[in-house]
């Protein structure tokens, strides 16, 4: 029974607490959904399949565009990277003190 009231409540947070943590001081760009993370969502593009100018001119204009979604999707990637290592850290320099305040109170005792 307690543990459906805890999903219950982190069910019903998980939104709020993404915005948190998207509005963080430092907060940059993020891929980061609340339950997955996402493919690139860019779309792929075909070779033109002869020589006219103008589908050449059509498949560079739409490159860029396949280029700069590919580029932001990766910016984005090493920005959440970043933010899990410092989670990861932050969660190990509280487990490191916890457990040297637990080493000193057993040796009081």
């Amino acid at each position: 029974m307690r543990w459906l009231v805890l999903l219950t409540i982190f069910t019903l947070l998980t939104p709020a607490l993404t915005l948190l943590a998207a509005s963080d001081a430092h907060a940059s760009d993020s891929n980061y959904y609340v339950f997955f993370y996402p493919k690139a969502d860019c779309r792929e593009l075909s070779f033109p399949s002869g020589n006219e100018r103008r589908d050449w001119k059509y498949f560079h204009r739409n490159l860029e565009r396949y280029v700069d979604c590919m580029q932001k999707y990766l910016r984005n990637a090493e920005n959440d990277i970043e933010r899990i290592k410092e989670k990861a850290q932050e969660a190990l320099q509280g487990y490191e003190r916890f457990m040297n305040q637990a080493k000193r109170e057993r040796e009081r005792y």
